[in-house]
């Protein structure tokens, strides 16, 4: 009885963690380069059941390694010139306080400085530096190059090996693996902006679907104490 218990706590647990980050991917549905998160539900056996005296084998459930959908989502013509998309594989990099960071998110601005720079205020980078933005206009050619001389950094071949999300469109090297190539032979659209790849329809009929799971390991658990709760009194009586 103590085995289902478990099993069925840990399988609450696990599927809280999904519908955690199922309400995550929709709550993200409209954020520019935003790249679905992942997760699977695994079952493996403990060989020893460390909570009884008997040694006997446990179930439990867990959430698998978390993983990233790397699909491009829909570009959408904005004509916006500060608005750029990668078509094809690439990250634009970014300059942080923590370091140099990678993104799909097109949606740039132009800073009090003059430089281009994303929504919190990270500087875009090119071949020369930080990518300057002119008052007469900004224009970028279908591969990449600035007009005022220079080109935009684009980096990571897909997969996008070694990379972890840092917030909710910007990427860096995981601990340990080396920064992601620069790549020379890009695509870049100009007045185009890369959407979010999450699907709607797919994450609402999983997040359903994970619900359902989760009620019922949790109505099993309600049925267990139920059970024990009466064998207790039984005994009692007895």
């Amino acid at each position: 009885m103590i085995q289902g218990l478990y099993t069925s706590a840990s399988g609450m647990a696990a599927h809280q963690s999904r519908l955690d980050i199922l309400a995550n991917n929709l709550a993200n549905a409209d954020t520019p380069g935003f790249k679905a998160d992942l997760i699977t539900i695994d079952q493996s056996v403990i060989p020893e059941n460390l909570a009884s005296p008997i040694s006997v084998p446990m179930s439990t459930v867990e959430p698998g390694r978390p993983g990233m959908n790397f699909a491009p989502g829909v570009l959408k013509t904005t004509g916006n010139p500060l608005d750029l998309a990668i078509i094809g594989p690439g990250l634009f990099v970014v300059d942080t306080p923590h370091g140099e960071r990678y993104t799909r998110a097109g949606n740039f601005v132009r800073d009090a400085q003059g430089f281009l720079a994303t929504q919190d205020g990270f500087r875009v980078l090119g071949t020369d530096g930080a990518v300057s933005v002119p008052e007469t206009g900004f224009r970028v050619d279908a591969n990449g190059r600035v007009a005022d001389g220079g080109a935009l950094r684009i980096v990571g071949s897909e997969p996008f090996p070694g990379l972890v999300k840092v917030g909710t469109s910007l990427f860096a090297a995981a601990e340990g693996a080396p920064a992601p190539a620069e790549l020379t032979d890009v695509t870049v659209a100009q007045g185009q902006l890369e959407g979010s790849n999450v699907n709607v329809v797919m994450s609402m009929v999983e997040m359903l679907a994970t619900l359902r799971t989760y009620e019922a390991y949790q109505k099993t658990i309600q049925t267990l104490d139920q059970t024990v709760g009466q064998a207790t009194n039984d005994l009692g009586r007895a």
